[in-house]
């Protein structure tokens, strides 16, 4: 029997209408993922340890929700590049066509 786990990130997922499906719970920006079990999150993590969010050390897992508020509160301004757009300054060299 296969063994299937979603990964949490830090958006909701919304339907087609921008509608919430489900929610959550979050630790500063970080989606919690409850109840993998430890050595399938560790064969996970070395199978996957070139993604980038990996990599960065964005997904990770402790055994108390203290040390998970803690960690995410430490990479609180760690940039996934996956963040949205400031519309008024949308990238360097880039400006809105409205504006231009």
């Amino acid at each position: 029997m296969k063994v299937r786990h979603t990964v949490n990130g830090a958006r909701l997922p919304v339907d087609s209408k921008g509608r919430e499906l489900h929610k959550f719970d979050l630790a500063g920006a970080f989606g919690l993922t409850p109840n993998v079990p430890e050595d399938f999150f560790a064969q996970w993590l070395k199978e996957n340890e070139n993604y980038p969010p990996v990599k960065q050390g964005l997904i990770f897992a402790h055994k108390s929700e203290r040390d998970v508020k803690a960690q995410a509160k430490e990479f609180n301004d760690v940039r996934t590049g996956l963040e949205g757009l400031d519309p008024e300054k949308p990238a360097p060299g880039i400006t809105r066509a409205d504006k231009g």
